[in-house]
């Protein structure tokens, strides 16, 4: 996960629009899962099937991932560029349960 953190952090360096950035989190997140295809298995069929994950430290990294994400989309409704009438922690869910479903159709 640290590995992912600093892609991340790199990857967004520059961008200042919320919209371009979330599209970028997105692009990376695809990357990685087409690169590391053992990765999205492991996650999805091992590690969150196991009620022990969920108070692992590593399920803290997921949460803090998912934390970048929530964080770019409500700096796109302060943009102007996401309604402001949405939950965006239920966009995010919605936008982490579409990339599950494309690494899924993968495997």
């Amino acid at each position: 996960m640290k590995v992912i953190f600093c892609q991340l952090e790199n990857h967004l360096k520059g961008i200042r629009d919320a919209e371009s950035k979330l599209s970028k989190m997105i692009w990376l997140h695809l990357h990685h899962n087409d690169i590391h295809k053992n990765y999205g298995r492991v996650l999805l069929l091992e590690c969150r099937s196991n009620k022990n994950f969920y108070e692992s430290p590593t399920y803290n990294d997921f949460r803090k991932y998912a934390g970048i994400m929530l964080k770019i989309l409500e700096e796109g409704v302060k943009q102007g560029l996401f309604r402001d009438n949405v939950n965006m922690r239920l966009v995010r869910d919605i936008i982490f349960g579409t990339l599950d479903y494309e690494n899924l159709s993968c495997l």
